[in-house]
């Protein structure tokens, strides 16, 4: 392609530089082929995670305001399964 636009080029040390320029270019290799293809695998993995991670708990507030909207109040235990210090407030309030 270089070569059919050669006569319409202004000077011929912009041709010599071009030529030189494509060269190099075409002699360009991946050297770390396997680098790439694990770093993008760990990419895709931490989307996945990432993902997961946010979609959890904005299901579980879908859930709630579900069961809000149908009148239903989520019970105690199912809002305190894992016995975390305000589940215990929680409970002691309800309670007393």
């Amino acid at each position: 392609m270089l070569n059919a636009h050669a006569p319409i080029l202004l000077n011929e040390r912009y041709y010599q530089r071009l030529r030189d320029l494509l060269t190099q270019l075409a002699a360009i290799t991946c050297q770390n082929g396997l680098q790439a293809l694990l770093l993008f695998l760990v990419s895709v993995l931490l989307v996945v995670l990432f993902t997961r991670m946010i979609i959890g708990p904005v299901k579980a507030v879908e859930r709630m305001i579900n069961h809000f909207g149908a009148g239903r109040a989520r019970p105690v235990a199912a809002q305190c399964s894992n016995g975390r210090a305000s589940c215990v407030r929680w409970r002691s309030a309800l309670s007393g």
